[in-house]
């Protein structure tokens, strides 16, 4: 079984995940800007065909909408903090590549880890500010290579974030949106990072998770989100999150700005 310590902290535009686990996420992708830092141990990150081995100090960037998974090594358990950032900046890193994902410089990720202990999220505006300089120091966004926004996924994203409770049918989307699930499945994945389905598991897991929050029983959120059971729905949560559904309740911390 697995024994996985993972908390969270929220304030305004940034989330902050502290893990010391030896889960493996599946392949998945976020609408935040996330920088990563392995705090202890190893891990494994594979993001979009590129597959890297990252050690303590390691740091890793995921823009938003990027397709990638982090895998134990060896069912070993990895330490590791994420800032996941939304608003403004995300916004601006929504539709670009990066020169490179991982940097495996262990002053920059010492350079991270020492902002996130001095300032912490308690001191949000300070943070905030740190965090997106050492983004414009960092970082370096392939040229010639910006994408439009596809208003085809849009209005897919958009139809299924307003479906979610009910089962998925690539069949129905393609029909709604009036062209092929052949073609949907190429243009969704290519913009968004992930398959329609995969995004409507993480959309439904997210919307659990805010449920959750609102002292919502996992059997009732169960029948509500068209699980067979609450633990098929418990196995869903966990297999994303890295905690069952009552685990996430108690590690999730709002900070009051």
């Amino acid at each position: 079984m697995e024994n996985n310590e993972i908390s969270f902290f929220r304030c305004d535009n940034i989330e902050i995940v502290k893990g010391n686990s030896c889960h493996s996420f599946p392949k998945h992708s976020h609408k935040a800007f996330c920088i990563g830092a392995v705090t202890d141990g190893r891990m494994k990150i594979k993001v979009r065909a590129q597959e890297f081995i990252l050690n303590k100090n390691d740091v890793y960037f995921i823009p938003p909408f990027t397709e990638h998974t982090i895998s134990a090594i060896n069912n070993s358990k990895y330490g590791y903090i994420v800032i996941c950032i939304y608003g403004e900046v995300a916004e601006k890193y929504s539709h670009t590549l990066l020169h490179s994902y991982i940097s495996d410089d262990q002053f920059i990720g010492l350079k991270l880890l020492d902002i996130c202990q001095r300032n912490g999220i308690n001191s949000y505006a300070g943070f905030e500010k740190d965090i997106q300089v050492f983004l414009i120091d960092n970082i370096k966004i392939e040229e010639n290579i910006k994408r439009k926004s596809n208003e085809i996924v849009k209005a897919s994203m958009k139809y299924i974030s307003e479906h979610i409770d009910e089962p998925f049918d690539l069949q129905q989307l393609s029909e709604y949106i009036y062209i092929s699930k052949y073609y949907l499945l190429r243009i969704f994945k290519n913009e968004v990072g992930v398959a329609p389905y995969q995004f409507y598991l993480q959309e439904k897991v997210k919307k659990i998770r805010q449920e959750l929050l609102k002292e919502q029983a996992p059997a009732i959120l169960a029948y509500d989100f068209g699980f067979t059971d609450q633990s098929h729905l418990c196995n869903t949560f966990k297999k994303h999150v890295g905690l069952t559904p009552n685990e996430f309740k108690k590690s999730y911390n709002v900070i009051e700005n």
